[in-house]
C-alpha cells in the first residue's frame, strides 16, 4: 500500500463522512455522535500531515539553500586560489625575466673589466663615470 493510497483513500473516508453528515437529519443521535468523531479525528490526521509535508518541503527548501551557499563558497574559494597561483606565477616570472636582464646587462657593461675599455653599446645610456678611469 502506498502514501499515495493511504492519502486517496484518506480523503475518500473524509469526504464521505461530510456527506454522512451532512445528510444525517438528526444532529443529536448516537450515529450522527459517531461520525463527527471519526471526521475530527480523520480531518485532524490530514492537518497534521499537511503541517507534516510543509515542514519537509520548508527543511528541503533551507537544505538546497545551504547547498548553494556551501557550491557558491567552493566557487569563491577556487577563484580566489586560482588567481593567487597566478599572481604568484606573474610575480614569479617578473623577478626571473628581471633577473635575467640585469644578469644580461650587467654582463654587457662589465665586458671592459676583461679588455679594460668599454665595448658596449649599452654605454651610451650611462652616463660618464669618473672612476672608470
Amino acid at each position: 500500500m502506498s502514501a499515495t493510497n493511504v492519502e486517496t483513500q484518506l480523503e475518500e473516508r473524509i469526504r464521505w463522512l461530510k456527506d454522512e453528515l451532512d445528510n444525517c437529519k438528526d444532529p443529536t443521535s448516537e450515529v450522527y455522535k459517531v461520525l463527527s468523531e471519526e471526521y475530527q479525528k480523520l480531518y485532524s490526521i490530514r492537518n497534521d500531515e499537511h503541517r507534516i509535508y510543509a515542514e519537509e518541503a520548508k527543511a528541503y527548501d533551507a537544505n538546497e539553500l545551504e547547498k548553494k551557499r556551501l557550491d557558491f563558497e567552493i566557487d569563491r574559494s577556487l577563484n580566489e586560489k586560482f588567481r593567487y597561483l597566478m599572481d604568484l606565477l606573474i610575480h614569479a616570472g617578473l623577478s626571473i625575466f628581471t633577473i635575467i636582464v640585469w644578469y644580461f646587462f650587467g654582463r654587457k657593461l662589465t665586458k671592459f673589466e676583461e679588455t679594460g675599455v668599454a665595448t658596449s653599446k649599452m654605454w651610451m645610456f650611462m652616463p660618464k663615470l669618473n672612476f672608470l678611469k
